[in-house]
């Protein structure tokens, strides 16, 4: 048998009974049957976490845009505002809602938002008080109902 030889050439000794090792192999496949039951997620957890890490990829990808000054808009921004069917505004137009909302479009996430208002997407997700990377934050400007 070729595993019996294998360790029995490191100093184990060869099994031969198919009996013993048909049990140590079950043994094995129990034990990593468990392991990864107690460190698995559930297939939700599973989907949200590649869900956030595709978001996060492709937001990161976007650092650097900005805004071009006079009569030429950046392309790149209007094609965050046609989400809204909004590419015919200027690009010095509040964009923070339609980059959220195109960056969930290309990651495949559903978009709930309706709007170009950044608190818009208060009505999305679920508060919670210990946000994780790829978690949406709206920030009021001057009190909360601003």
């Amino acid at each position: 048998m070729e595993l019996g030889a294998t360790l029995g050439q490191r100093g184990f000794s060869p099994i031969r009974n198919e009996t013993l090792l048909n049990r140590i192999l079950l043994a094995l496949a129990l034990t990593l049957a468990i392991i990864c039951k107690n460190s698995a997620v559930s297939a939700e957890q599973a989907k949200v976490q590649d869900e956030r890490r595709v978001v996060l990829e492709r937001a990161q990808a976007e650092l650097g845009v900005a805004e071009l000054i006079g009569a030429r808009h950046n392309p790149r921004i209007q094609s965050y505002l046609s989400v809204y069917a909004a590419n015919d505004l200027p690009d010095e137009t509040a964009w923070c809602s339609a980059f959220v909302g195109y960056i969930l479009q290309e990651s495949g996430v559903e978009i709930g938002a309706s709007n170009l208002m950044a608190r818009s997407w208060l009505e999305q997700g679920n508060p919670t008080k210990a946000p994780q990377p790829g978690d949406l934050a709206i920030f009021w400007r001057k009190a909360k109902a601003s």
